[in-house]
């Protein structure tokens, strides 16, 4: 091209670009052009307002150069980041990471361009942004090179990890699993966080050619755009199948792929070296020229949310036959759902929505129904459907009278919206029913989509139109929804979705079972929408996915016992009972799942049933639950240390101190709260906090650690230990020196697992160990593990999990120093079950665990009571929580 039209090229791109003053300006001050991209090359950034430019010449909207960013120190704005190679949008499209061939990477924001973090990666080609702050980067051939390198955001100067992957290309996050992809020359890795700081490769799938080079999300089911010296390709998690692009030219050395939720694709190709000038699109074609630029990728601008992370799980509910709802449109709206399904008849020039044609009603029509309610919901929400501006709902409107008549009837009344309807708005029509052959599609403005059909050839401009495909589940299998399809039918399933996926659009089953296994079923197939007559539920259903599922990345072995003294009827001198508060069969299961099937609490053999009734309530809570292991008495909910009529009654710990023994209490939560309390005040209402501190002082143990100092502090009771040679403090970090008697109550540490509580409850037992075993009587220690209950209440799986797994770490401990002497007695139980926790999915191998919970209170169900040691025996069968101290007391004689 001569420096004439390259010259002439440049000044027309910053004329369009008037509206975007990127050209002239170092700030960006307005909001993102609507569908625009993001173009990367040399020491460049762009991002283009697709709409605004016009024919080749691209409209600049926004503009990085790194020569320009003298908050970069002068090696890497000079030198590193001279060639621009990967730039994609984050965080809700308020900053971008990029990197550069030159052997850096860097994180800004788009709104001032200030470079929040940079760091030296050699030959880097690819970044992505991980959860906890940590940035992942791929670094090519280079003889630093060829390895993935993870970063922390605080910390560039020096990578948390590196891993060896020759000729690595790309990174890509994956929300739904929880997992870090790296493309390398031949090879596809998934990575999984361990420790907060680490990588741990857990799979590897060879790619169908070599010369990886794209890597980049391809849809909201998680499947991945992979391309290599020869072929494009999309890559499925799920079936771990590689397959080609349908619907794309497979072209040769493709280094850059996107495609936008409309289904069209962006990408670009070398025309020179390894660098082009030109920015392709494919459905609709489009070519950009950039002169003065030596472009490497392009990508989409999607607000930094990867099809994974961005997807609402809602954004996949369809609600069938809506117009039958009890309120049509808005319950459906109402749960966020991402589709809805209105039956449409043309009957004396009106549009009507109904089942059959015997149903219409004068006051049922498709514009009071839907079209106005629509309008009335984007009037209200600035243009947008949804608040969030990057949903999209989708119209499918079933035409069940000829398109002939039809189909122009629905054009006139929705033409006056155009602007409000997709490709320019957020809503997307859809028709399906009585559609008119694909050779017709064309016939029809841009805002009427069709629901396609899988095995249908359609040519590149016909599939464009497409915004769904669709079909009879019954023609795949005949599976009631129950249990799990037969293989043969879910080969056929998934074939039919992958088929979909290829040609880039979503795809629906329509009269599937619909029950909630069902959901779960189809979502592990990969549908992307499901249909439902129970919109509700569903809606519930789905806004819980969050706090539903839980993708373990750590795993542990657990401790493997002798066994040399269990079912010994000796001597038993020291005595630990930890209690899982909360703590279910569910409960445990959960985290054997997430343990990748193993759990400390797997070992013992010894195993009975407590039933936790209270005096006055057939589901007892937690006061109630202690009291009877502590006193051996029922008692009415919300007491503590008395029986049912209110009278105080002694605890273990006075029986524990007769007999010599030293005794400590332990809990991951607050130690005025109900279970620690139980075991050494007495009062009738265990929301009294401050007096139950001040019974400590009655009755007090010699070890004394969790929460809840400031009960100790404002009723005296810590200055009145400390006059009685207590040592006591408010801060973790004490505990190491502490010398019993003791009592650490540090408020802020007695946070949630995944807030960082860390090894409390190991090193409070470890510290309790060392403090109490010397005494040659022996000791009891009673230590709670008490936020599995704290998840239960807030239904929240990954609360319940992480904690279940703290717990049972801890009884591991436990069991080897059971081990080590002989004559302790081990013995594990709940006070109740919480949150009625259901398990839905989840797998053994991969530490997956996916719940349900029905309450977010208590239920009434036995919980089970573990036993290891001398005496264990005792423990049994199936008997009053009352019997635990029963049988406590015995061997403490």
């Amino acid at each position: 091209m001569t420096r004439f039209l390259k010259r002439m090229y440049s000044r027309a791109a910053c004329l369009l670009a008037v509206v975007a003053p990127a050209c002239i300006s170092p700030s960006f001050s307005q909001s993102v052009p609507k569908k625009s991209f993001l173009v990367c090359g040399d020491s460049k950034v762009l991002l283009v307002d697709y709409n605004r430019s016009k024919d080749s010449i691209p409209a600049i909207a926004w503009s990085w150069d790194a020569h320009q960013a003298m908050d970069l120190p002068e090696h890497f704005r000079t030198k590193l980041f001279n060639t621009m190679d990967d730039c994609k949008a984050v965080r809700g499209g308020k900053q971008l990471l990029v990197s550069s061939s030159g052997g850096a990477i860097a994180l800004l924001n788009l709104q001032d361009k200030k470079v929040l973090f940079h760091a030296a990666v050699p030959n880097a080609h690819s970044i992505e942004l991980l959860p906890g702050d940590l940035v992942a980067a791929a670094a090519s051939v280079s003889p630093a090179g060829n390895k993935l390198m993870l970063f922390s955001l605080k910390q560039p100067d020096k990578p948390l990890y590196t891993d060896s992957l020759y000729s690595a290309h790309g990174v890509v996050w994956n929300e739904k699993r929880q997992s870090l992809f790296a493309l390398g020359y031949d090879v596809l890795r998934e990575y999984k966080i361990v420790s907060g700081n680490s990588l741990k490769m857990v799979a590897k799938w060879a790619i169908p050619g070599v010369g990886g080079h794209e890597l980049q999300p391809a849809n909201a089911s998680g499947d991945l755009f992979v391309t290599e010296h020869h072929g494009t390709w999309l890559f499925s998690p799920a079936t771990q199948q590689f397959t080609k692009i349908k619907g794309f030219p497979d072209a040769e050395n493709v280094k850059s792929l996107g495609r936008e939720a409309s289904g069209q694709y962006i990408y670009t190709i070398p025309e020179e070296s390894w660098w082009t000038f030109h920015v392709k699109f494919h459905e609709p074609a489009r070519k950009f020229a950039f002169p003065d630029m030596h472009v490497y990728k392009a990508r989409w601008f999607d607000n930094g949310l990867s099809a994974a992370e961005a997807e609402n799980p809602l954004s996949r509910a369809h609600s069938h036959n809506d117009y039958l709802q009890a309120a049509p449109f808005t319950l459906a709206y109402r749960h966020q759902f991402g589709s809805v399904e209105a039956d449409v008849h043309f009957r004396n020039d009106t549009l009507y929505v109904a089942h059959d044609s015997r149903d219409i009603s004068a006051d049922r029509t498709f514009d009071k129904l839907y079209l106005q309610q629509i309008i009335k919901q984007i009037t209200k929400n600035e243009g947008s459907i949804y608040r969030d501006k990057s949903r999209v709902l989708t119209l499918l409107v079933d035409l069940k009278t000829t398109y002939k008549t039809t189909l122009p009837a629905l054009v006139k009344a929705l033409a006056p919206h155009e602007a409000l309807l997709a490709p320019k708005g957020s809503v997307k029509v859809v028709l399906s029913g009585n559609t008119p052959p694909p050779a017709e599609f064309e016939q029809y403005p841009a805002f009427i989509f069709f629901d396609g059909r899988p095995g249908t050839n359609y040519t590149a401009a016909q599939a464009e139109r497409l915004g769904m495909i669709s079909q009879d589940f019954h023609k795949y299998s005949q599976w009631n929804g129950k249990g799990i399809p037969v293989e043969k039918d879910r080969k056929a399933l998934v074939d039919a979705i992958t088929q979909a996926h290829a040609m880039g659009k979503p795809f629906r089953f329509w009269a599937s079972p619909d029950n909630i296994n069902a959901w779960k079923v189809l979502m592990n197939l990969g549908a992307d929408y499901i249909n439902t007559d129970h919109v509700a539920e569903l809606g519930n259903f789905l806004s819980g996915r969050k706090n539903a599922e839980y993708q373990s990345t750590e795993f542990y072995k657990p401790y493997q016992p002798t066994y040399k003294n269990n079912d010994a009827p000796g001597k038993v001198k020291n005595i630990i009972l930890l209690i899982g508060d909360g703590m279910g069969l569910a409960q445990i299961y959960s985290g054997l799942t997430a343990n990748r099937g193993e759990l400390n609490l797997g070992k013992f053999l010894n195993i009975g049933f407590s039933k936790t009734a209270s005096s006055d309530n057939y589901i007892t809570d937690s006061a109630a639950g202690a009291t009877a292991f502590a006193t051996g008495h029922k008692t009415r909910n919300r007491a503590i240390g008395v029986d049912s009529n209110l009278v105080p009654v002694p605890s273990i710990i006075r029986q524990v101190k007769a007999t010599g023994r030293k005794s400590a209490l332990i809990s991951a939560g607050d130690i005025t709260d109900a279970t620690p309390a139980a075991f050494y005040a007495h009062r009738p209402e265990r929301s009294q906090m401050d007096e139950i501190a001040t019974d400590f002082l009655k009755e007090p143990v010699d070890v004394l650690i969790g929460g809840g100092y400031g009960h100790f502090a404002k009723t005296k009771t810590a200055d009145s230990l400390i006059a009685r040679g207590f040592r006591v403090s408010d801060n973790w970090n004490d505990l190491a020196g502490m010398k019993a008697p003791f009592v650490l109550l540090d408020d802020k540490h007695v946070v949630s697992m995944q807030k960082g509580r860390g090894d409390f409850l190991k090193d409070s037992f470890q510290k309790t160990l060392q403090s109490l075993q010397s005494n040659p009587k022996g000791f009891f220690m009673m230590a709670e593990g008490a936020q599995v209950d704290y998840g239960g209440h807030e239904n929240i799986v990954p609360y319940v999990v992480t904690e279940m797994l703290d717990f049972d770490k801890l009884v591991g401990e436990a069991l080897r120093f059971a081990d080590s002497n002989g004559e302790t007695l081990v013995i594990v139980t709940a006070d109740h079950e919480t949150g009625g926790l259901t398990l839905l999915d989840g797998n053994l191998k991969t530490g997956y665990v996916d719940g349900q919970f029905s309450t977010g209170d208590h239920t009434g169900i036995m919980v089970p009571v573990f036993a290891y040691g001398p005496h264990s025996l005792d423990f049994r069968g199936v008997y009053e929580n009352t019997e635990i101290y029963q049988k406590v007391r015995k061997v403490l004689k």
